[in-house]
Protein backbone atom coordinates (compact mmCIF):
# COMPACT_ATOMS: atom_id res chain seq x y z
CA UNK A 1 0.00 0.00 0.00
CA UNK A 2 1.43 3.14 -1.05
CA UNK A 3 0.34 5.36 1.65
CA UNK A 4 -0.64 3.10 5.20
CA UNK A 5 -1.96 5.71 7.41
CA UNK A 6 -4.52 7.20 4.47
CA UNK A 7 -7.79 5.35 3.34
CA UNK A 8 -7.44 4.31 -0.08
CA UNK A 9 -10.85 4.81 -1.85
CA UNK A 10 -12.18 4.47 -5.62
CA UNK A 11 -10.71 7.27 -7.82
CA UNK A 12 -14.32 8.24 -8.03
CA UNK A 13 -14.55 8.95 -4.26
CA UNK A 14 -11.23 10.75 -4.09
CA UNK A 15 -11.86 14.34 -2.81
CA UNK A 16 -7.96 14.49 -2.51
CA UNK A 17 -4.91 14.15 -4.41
CA UNK A 18 -1.96 13.18 -2.26
CA UNK A 19 2.09 12.78 -3.39
CA UNK A 20 3.72 10.53 -1.73
CA UNK A 21 7.48 9.27 -3.13
CA UNK A 22 6.61 10.13 -6.46
CA UNK A 23 3.29 8.26 -6.68
CA UNK A 24 -0.49 10.02 -6.63
CA UNK A 25 -3.18 8.69 -4.36
CA UNK A 26 -6.86 9.91 -4.48
CA UNK A 27 -8.26 9.97 -0.97
CA UNK A 28 -11.16 11.21 0.83
CA UNK A 29 -8.72 12.62 3.83
CA UNK A 30 -6.81 15.66 3.37
CA UNK A 31 -3.05 15.13 2.14
CA UNK A 32 -0.61 16.49 4.63
CA UNK A 33 0.30 19.74 3.52
CA UNK A 34 2.73 22.49 4.82
CA UNK A 35 1.88 25.23 2.18
CA UNK A 36 -1.76 24.98 2.04
CA UNK A 37 -1.39 24.48 -1.55
CA UNK A 38 -2.50 20.93 -3.53
CA UNK A 39 0.19 18.76 -4.81
CA UNK A 40 0.07 20.39 -8.50
CA UNK A 41 1.28 24.11 -6.56
CA UNK A 42 -3.04 25.24 -6.69
CA UNK A 43 -4.75 25.46 -3.84
CA UNK A 44 -6.28 22.27 -1.86
CA UNK A 45 -10.13 23.49 -2.60
CA UNK A 46 -9.55 23.74 -6.57
CA UNK A 47 -7.39 21.00 -6.75
CA UNK A 48 -10.61 19.09 -4.75
CA UNK A 49 -13.04 20.29 -7.15
CA UNK A 50 -11.31 19.11 -9.98
CA UNK A 51 -9.96 15.68 -9.04
CA UNK A 52 -13.37 14.83 -7.58
CA UNK A 53 -14.94 15.95 -11.27
CA UNK A 54 -12.41 13.55 -12.75
CA UNK A 55 -12.32 10.87 -10.41
CA UNK A 56 -16.43 10.80 -11.15
CA UNK A 57 -15.71 10.63 -14.54
CA UNK A 58 -13.97 7.48 -14.15
CA UNK A 59 -16.40 6.06 -11.31
CA UNK A 60 -19.03 6.66 -14.48
CA UNK A 61 -17.74 4.86 -16.79
CA UNK A 62 -16.43 1.59 -14.75
CA UNK A 63 -20.07 1.60 -13.39
CA UNK A 64 -21.45 1.27 -16.71
CA UNK A 65 -19.11 -1.36 -18.01
CA UNK A 66 -19.14 -3.32 -14.68
CA UNK A 67 -21.28 -6.54 -14.21
CA UNK A 68 -20.97 -8.42 -10.34
CA UNK A 69 -22.26 -11.75 -10.40
CA UNK A 70 -25.40 -12.26 -8.61
CA UNK A 71 -25.80 -12.15 -4.92
CA UNK A 72 -22.68 -10.00 -4.57
CA UNK A 73 -22.84 -8.88 -0.70
CA UNK A 74 -23.28 -5.16 -0.26
CA UNK A 75 -20.00 -5.10 1.58
CA UNK A 76 -17.71 -6.68 -1.32
CA UNK A 77 -14.55 -4.09 -1.81
CA UNK A 78 -11.64 -4.86 -4.51
CA UNK A 79 -9.02 -2.04 -4.28
CA UNK A 80 -6.91 -2.05 -7.84
CA UNK A 81 -3.87 -0.51 -9.23
CA UNK A 82 -4.30 1.05 -12.52
CA UNK A 83 -1.31 1.80 -14.66
CA UNK A 84 -2.53 4.34 -17.77
CA UNK A 85 -1.18 6.50 -20.36
CA UNK A 86 -1.48 10.13 -20.71
CA UNK A 87 -4.42 9.21 -23.51
CA UNK A 88 -6.14 7.24 -20.55
CA UNK A 89 -5.32 3.93 -22.07
CA UNK A 90 -5.62 1.13 -19.38
CA UNK A 91 -2.35 -0.54 -19.94
CA UNK A 92 -2.04 -2.63 -16.78
CA UNK A 93 -4.50 -3.71 -13.43
CA UNK A 94 -3.69 -5.19 -10.72
CA UNK A 95 -5.58 -6.67 -7.90
CA UNK A 96 -4.02 -4.59 -4.69
CA UNK A 97 -6.77 -5.78 -2.44
CA UNK A 98 -9.65 -8.58 -3.01
CA UNK A 99 -12.23 -8.84 -2.32
CA UNK A 100 -12.42 -12.61 -1.14
CA UNK A 101 -14.41 -13.09 -4.18
CA UNK A 102 -12.88 -14.42 -7.19
CA UNK A 103 -15.87 -13.34 -9.44
CA UNK A 104 -16.03 -10.44 -8.00
CA UNK A 105 -12.39 -9.42 -8.31
CA UNK A 106 -12.31 -10.33 -11.65
CA UNK A 107 -15.64 -8.34 -13.11
CA UNK A 108 -13.75 -5.19 -11.58
CA UNK A 109 -10.61 -5.74 -13.37
CA UNK A 110 -12.80 -6.23 -16.56
CA UNK A 111 -14.96 -3.19 -15.95
CA UNK A 112 -11.82 -1.40 -15.73
CA UNK A 113 -10.19 -2.41 -18.96
CA UNK A 114 -13.76 -2.50 -20.68
CA UNK A 115 -13.88 1.86 -19.36
CA UNK A 116 -10.39 2.04 -21.37
CA UNK A 117 -9.59 5.16 -22.61
CA UNK A 118 -10.23 6.56 -19.42
CA UNK A 119 -11.64 10.03 -19.11
CA UNK A 120 -8.86 12.82 -18.99
CA UNK A 121 -8.98 14.92 -16.10
CA UNK A 122 -10.38 18.38 -16.84
CA UNK A 123 -6.54 19.95 -15.92
CA UNK A 124 -3.62 17.79 -17.45
CA UNK A 125 -1.43 18.62 -13.77
CA UNK A 126 -4.63 16.59 -12.34
CA UNK A 127 -3.30 13.32 -14.13
CA UNK A 128 -1.35 10.47 -12.74
CA UNK A 129 -0.13 7.29 -14.74
CA UNK A 130 -0.26 5.30 -11.54
CA UNK A 131 -3.59 5.35 -9.86
CA UNK A 132 -5.45 3.05 -7.03
CA UNK A 133 -9.42 2.20 -7.59
CA UNK A 134 -11.83 1.24 -4.92
CA UNK A 135 -14.49 -0.24 -5.66
CA UNK A 136 -17.31 -1.30 -3.39
CA UNK A 137 -20.56 -2.92 -4.00
CA UNK A 138 -22.41 -0.38 -2.43
CA UNK A 139 -20.91 2.27 -5.08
Amino acid sequence: MLLASTLLVPVAFAQYRCVEDGKTIFTVKPCPLADGAGSSGLPTQIVRSGMTTWAQAIKAKIRVNLSLPPNTPQNAHVVCRVSQLPSGEVLQVAIASSSGIRGVDEAVLRAIYKSSPLPKPSEPEYFSRELEISWRNSD
